[in-house]
C-alpha cells in the first residue's frame, strides 16, 4: 500500500472518530471500539492529534459526551463493553466539588465520578464517601475492574492538548538513557510509633527487594536520613526529593503522609517545609524523561477537592510526570503496602503494554486473598498483629482499590528498560 493510501486510510479512521463525537451522548459508535473517550464538545478539538496517533497503533476509538450523572455514565460504558472489544476508558474533565447530600449536576468541562460509602478508612478520620472512577471499570457488577480507566482532569483545550502532547512525546521522543533503569523512591516519616514504623519500613523494603528486577537501580531517600543537622546532606530533604523527581526515572514513588495540595511537611534548616506542593510544580523539569509518579499517601489524588489536587497539577504541568497514580481519601499502611506490592508485580513481572492495564491487574490482585502467596500472607500477619482488634483486611484492600486513581492516559506505553538477553529468555520460558 502506498504512503498516500495509508495516510488516506488513517484520515478516514480519525474522521470516523469525530463522526461518533457529533452523535448524541447516549449513542456509542457503531464500530465496536477498544477505547472509549468521554469528552465534552468544547474540548474535542484538542484530542484529534492524539486520536490519530492511537489509530496508528490500531486502536479503535469512540468519543462520547459526558452525561449528567455517574449512573448514566456507567450505563454508557457498559453498553460499549457489551459490543465486545472495550478495554480502555479515558475520562476527560474535572470533577465538581461534591455538595453534601445533593446530586452533582454537570457543568462546563466536567465528567462525573462515583461516590462509594467507606466503612474502614473512616476509622482513620476519612470522609464517609470515597470519590472514585473505579466503579466505571466494573461492567459486570462483580466488584472487579474489567477495563483499564484513567482521567485527564483538563478543563481547557490548552490543558488537554499539553497533557496529550506530553504523552505522545514520552512515547516518541523521550531520550534514551540511564533514567529508564531507575526506580526512585522518597519516603517521609511514618509517625505511627517507633515499633509500627519499623515494621512498616521493613515490610516495604521486602516488597521492593522481592519485586524490582536486578537490572533496575533503586535510589531510596528518606527524610530521616537527610536531616539538615550538619551531620547529613547539607541540602534539605524536600529539595533532594524534588531534584530526584526532575532527574527522571521509570517511576518516582513517594511513601508517606499527604494532603490534597501537598506531601508531608518536614523540619528543615529554615523551618517546616512541604516535601512537594502545588507551588513547587511549575519548577519541575522532567522533560525528556518524565517519570510515572506514584503517590502512596492520603488525599494527594482528591479530584473533588475545592482546588486542584497535587496529582492533577503534576499531570497538567508541561514538564511534570507523564502520569500519576494517587489516592482520593485517607489511606492506611496495610492497604498501601499490598496495592504497592501488586503494582510492582504487574509493572515488572507482567509488563503489560499499557499503563492502565498495570493498574487494573494490580487492583484485581489486591482484591484477592492470595492465600498461597507467601509475601502477601506475611503482610496479612503483620497487619493483624498491629491491629489486635477486629481487622477487616479485605475491606481495607477494597477501599484502597477504590481510592487510587490513574491521572493520565490509560493507553500510555511505559518506557521500560530494555530486557537483557537472560531476562528475555526467562520471560519466553514463562509464557504459557
Amino acid at each position: 500500500m502506498s504512503i498516500t493510501a495509508r495516510y488516506t486510510r488513517l484520515v478516514l479512521r480519525v474522521l470516523a472518530v469525530f463522526t461518533a463525537v457529533t452523535a448524541p451522548s447516549s449513542r456509542i459508535a457503531q464500530a465496536a471500539p477498544d477505547t472509549l473517550v468521554v469528552c465534552s464538545a468544547a474540548l474535542r478539538p484538542a484530542i484529534s492529534e492524539w486520536a490519530a496517533f492511537r489509530a496508528q497503533q490500531r486502536h479503535e476509538i469512540a468519543v462520547i459526551s459526558p452525561p449528567a450523572s455517574a449512573v448514566e455514565l456507567s450505563d454508557m460504558i457498559r453498553r460499549a463493553y457489551e459490543a465486545g472489544r472495550l478495554h480502555y476508558v479515558l475520562l476527560i474533565g474535572d470533577v465538581l466539588q461534591r455538595q453534601a447530600a445533593e446530586p452533582v449536576l454537570i457543568a462546563g468541562n466536567v465528567t462525573p465520578t462515583c461516590y462509594v460509602r467507606a466503612r474502614v478508612n473512616v476509622q482513620w478520620g476519612s470522609e464517609p464517601l470515597i470519590a472514585t472512577d473505579i466503579p466505571f471499570a466494573d461492567v459486570d457488577n462483580d466488584n472487579l475492574p474489567d477495563v483499564a480507566i484513567g482521567r485527564i482532569p483538563a478543563t481547557t483545550r490548552s490543558q488537554l492538548a499539553a497533557v496529550l502532547r506530553k504523552t505522545m512525546d514520552y512515547e516518541q521522543k523521550a531520550k534514551e538513557g540511564a533514567w529508564r533503569h531507575k526506580l526512585n523512591i522518597a519516603s517521609g516519616t511514618g509517625g505511627f510509633g517507633a515499633v509500627t514504623d519499623a515494621l512498616i519500613e521493613a515490610a516495604a523494603r521486602q516488597v521492593i527487594q522481592q519485586n524490582v528486577p536486578a537490572e533496575y537501580i533503586t535510589e531510596h531517600i528518606s527524610s530521616s536520613t537527610h536531616a539538615p543537622d550538619g551531620s547529613a546532606d547539607e541540602s534539605s530533604f524536600p529539595q533532594r526529593a524534588r531534584q530526584q523527581l526532575s532527574e527522571g526515572s521509570l517511576a518516582w514513588v513517594y511513601l508517606g503522609h499527604g494532603r490534597p495540595t501537598e506531601l508531608d511537611r518536614v523540619r528543615t534548616s529554615t523551618g517546616s517545609e512541604s516535601i512537594l506542593s502545588v507551588r513547587d510544580v511549575p519548577n519541575l523539569h522532567c522533560g525528556g524523561h518524565n517519570p510515572l509518579a506514584v503517590l502512596i499517601a492520603c488525599y494527594t489524588g482528591a479530584m473533588d477537592a475545592p482546588r486542584s489536587c497535587l496529582a492533577e497539577e503534576l499531570l497538567l504541568a508541561k514538564e511534570g510526570p507523564v502520569a500519576v497514580i494517587a489516592a482520593t481519601r485517607v489511606t492506611m499502611p496495610y492497604g498501601n503496602i499490598v496495592l504497592g506490592c501488586e503494582l510492582l508485580r504487574a509493572c515488572f513481572r507482567d509488563q503489560p503494554e499499557h499503563l492502565g492495564e498495570i493498574l487494573r491487574l494490580a487492583e484485581r490482585r489486591t482484591l484477592n486473598d492470595a492465600k498461597d502467596d507467601q509475601l502477601r500472607t506475611a503482610l496479612d500477619s503483620i497487619a493483624a498483629g498491629l491491629n489486635p482488634g477486629v481487622v477487616d483486611l479485605a475491606g481495607e484492600r477494597r477501599e484502597h482499590v477504590l481510592m487510587y486513581q490513574l491521572f493520565g492516559d490509560p493507553l500510555l506505553h511505559l518506557r521500560y528498560a530494555p530486557a537483557t538477553e537472560a531476562q528475555a529468555t526467562e520471560n519466553r520460558a514463562a509464557d504459557p
